[in-house]
């Protein structure tokens, strides 16, 4: 995270000198370390991760919990009771775990049949002595926190199930002895810099903590955890300095560190050799009981991807509730639910394509027998979604008019934003309708820039926020470069695209489609680059979010503007300037050093257009200046 007060800068500068390995660190500084992690600094991006250095973190095969097991050892720094209260909620589904585990650990590798509740009832006492082991060891205490984090968020789990939720085939997978030295580095690291951290943000201290993202700090009482915690542990968070920390000591002798340098190669064997056996979650879910609220007091609530009617194909509204306004960008439905109460507004994903139109009959005289040639459409009547994605009409399409219909006649209270526009609060919410993101994107982007001049008009001082399914270019999207969904082909390249951004006051964007769990803390970030700070929010529904609160990201937003204004004056102009240079019209008057795009070569007498345009070079020399001008004009889109 970017951070605006002027201390830490410099302590982190400070810091980066200290460490020689940074001399041939490129990019990822090491701002502070010990024997087994460190913080790093990306001063490219300025971002700051913790990064496990010779230690593994999980033997278990594709073990996806670590973000979650983290982010529960931060919670519990912060307040243990909370989080006993939270695997207390979830008894219930801890146990049915636990069974679970017990018949993998028997043979049955996909406990999901008639055999299930039989084999419970037989093991009762011993899935309930497994249960209470769980609270006997603090570290394995959060570690099934974590992956009841992670349930919540992303859906039941169902691999592996042994080593997580059953101590005694735990102790050996490493997962101890990493929470334990993730939580001494968290406290010495926040003592010894005097900061605060969530294991991906940095803050000083007078810029507060923020528990909604559990940021752990110096002044953050550990007395309390330390009384619950192994002696080992807890030694770690009173030490001042690294050397005398007591590493990889535990009252558990069974407890093991495991290290890379050690078990590495063996735990790659075992990965090549491991058959998965995991099961999409979705299709598991209804064997498990939902423990969090189902609704919500948001003012203005900000949801997607809800997909409701797969797991549960009895479900004929969506599965929460808000009175207030909402806004839900694409694929609320996949099982032709409906919901009369929902009021708000609506973008159109991929998912609603098939929702209406899937097992549709087609006659000859029907309003949709135009369509019955083309294969996407085909595809979509036959419910092969994932075959016509890419083959859905990119643009304006009468199809969609006819899915926006279909949307708005189950979810009357909702306004279908069809590219089109609505006010809410002082705001204007543009709605465009992008629902997946398509592969021409230079055809693409022009659109929605064609689409934002059409919808925006003349109003360039309305606070607008940008509402899609898709996000509608990396720039403005939540997705992780490190993903694999990630591709540069999507990065902005349409300079009357960009131009919008900087003459229209346009506040924010909200997307889903990718699914980027909220719980991750990735929902929202503030980027700069448009000459303002906007904000980007992707937020995905699950059981542990119904919805974000866009109350917050306004204040966010404009807190940044202010503080922009306050410490950076020049750069936000500068910024805009760049942009706007890029993509004005010019004069045959203009002065030539002041064309962005244009040369003269004096000895040769010519000019040249140099630019580059939806990520194609375009170099093209002219002997006249009025010419070269009037081309470049047009390569700017005037």
């Amino acid at each position: 995270m970017t951070n605006e007060n002027n201390n830490l800068p410099r302590l982190i500068e400070e810091q980066i000198k200290q460490y020689p390995q940074n001399r041939r660190r490129p990019v990822n500084k090491v701002v502070y370390a010990n024997r087994y992690f460190a913080l790093e600094n990306n001063i490219k991006e300025n971002t700051f991760s913790i990064v496990a250095n010779d230690l593994v973190f999980s033997a278990i095969p594709y073990d996806t919990a670590r973000y979650y097991i983290e982010r529960a050892a931060r919670y519990s720094m912060l307040s243990p009771e909370k989080t006993r209260r939270y695997l207390e909620s979830h008894e219930d589904n801890i146990k049915t775990y636990i069974g679970k585990a017990l018949m993998q650990q028997a043979g049955v590798m996909y406990p999901y049949g008639p055999d299930v509740d039989e084999f419970v009832a037989k093991n009762e006492t011993h899935i309930t002595a497994e249960y209470h082991k769980i609270f006997e060891h603090p570290l394995f205490e959060i570690q099934v926190l974590g992956r009841l984090m992670q349930h919540d968020s992303t859906g039941p789990l169902s691999a592996n199930l042994a080593g997580k939720f059953l101590y005694d085939s735990n102790r050996f997978t490493g997962i101890i002895g990493y929470i334990s030295e993730y939580m001494k580095f968290i406290a010495q690291v926040t003592d010894d810099l005097q900061i605060s951290t969530d294991g991906s943000g940095v803050m000083s201290l007078s810029e507060g903590t923020n528990l909604e993202n559990l940021y752990v700090s110096a002044d953050t009482d550990l007395t309390r955890v330390s009384e619950l915690l192994p002696a080992g542990t807890a030694a770690g968070f009173n030490s001042r300095a690294v050397s005398n920390i007591n590493e990889g000591q535990y009252d558990d002798p069974d407890t093991q560190i495991l290290l890379k340098s050690v078990v590495g190669a063996e735990l790659s064997k075992a990965r090549q050799n491991y058959t998965a056996h995991s099961v999409n979650p979705k299709l598991i879910d209804p064997y498990y009981k939902i423990v969090l609220p189902t609704s919500n007091n948001n003012k203005i609530n900000v949801v997607s991807d809800i997909h409701a009617g797969v797991a549960n194909k009895n479900l004929t509204s969506l599965p929460f509730s808000n009175d207030n306004f909402n806004i839900i960008a694409g694929d609320a439905s996949d099982g032709r639910v409906s919901d009369k109460n929902i009021k708000g507004i609506y973008v159109i994903g991929n998912h609603d394509m098939t929702d209406v139109l899937a097992g549709t009959i087609v006659s000859k005289d029907d309003t949709l027998a135009k369509y019955r040639d083309y294969q996407w459409f085909q595809l979509l009547v036959a419910n092969l979604g994932n075959d016509a994605w890419p083959l859905l009409p990119a643009g304006d399409n009468d199809i969609y008019a006819y899915i926006a219909d279909d949307v708005q006649s189950r979810f009357p209270q909702l306004k279908v934003l069809n590219n089109e526009s609505t006010m809410y609060a002082g705001v204007r919410y543009a709605g465009l309708t992008v629902p997946i993101r398509f592969s021409n994107q230079a055809t693409e982007q022009q659109w929605i820039a064609d689409e934002l001049i059409r919808i925006l008009g003349d109003d360039t001082t309305t606070p607008t926020v940008v509402v899609s399914h898709a996000p509608i270019f990396n720039e403005l999207s939540m997705l992780s470069k490190k993903s694999k969904s990630f591709n540069d082909k999507y990065a902005l390249s349409n300079n009357q695209l960009a131009k919008i951004f900087t003459q229209y006051n346009v506040v924010g964007v909200v997307h889903g489609h990718h699914h980027i769990p909220a719980a991750q803390a990735n929902w929202h970030k503030i980027v700069k680059q448009f000459g303002r700070p906007m904000f980007v929010i992707d937020s995905i529904y699950a059981n542990n979010n119904t919805g974000q609160e866009l109350e917050k990201e306004f204040t966010r937003q404009r807190r940044a503007a202010e503080s922009e204004k306050r410490n950076n004056p020049n750069q936000l102009a500068a910024r805009k300037a760049r942009i706007e240079a890029k993509t004005r019209e010019y004069t045959v008057d203009d002065d030539i050093k002041q064309v962005v795009g244009l040369t003269y070569e004096k000895p040769r007498n010519r000019y040249t257009v140099d630019k580059t345009i939806d990520g194609k070079h375009i170099r093209k020399r002219f002997l006249n200046k009025a010419e070269a001008i009037s081309y470049l004009n047009q390569m700017n889109g005037h």
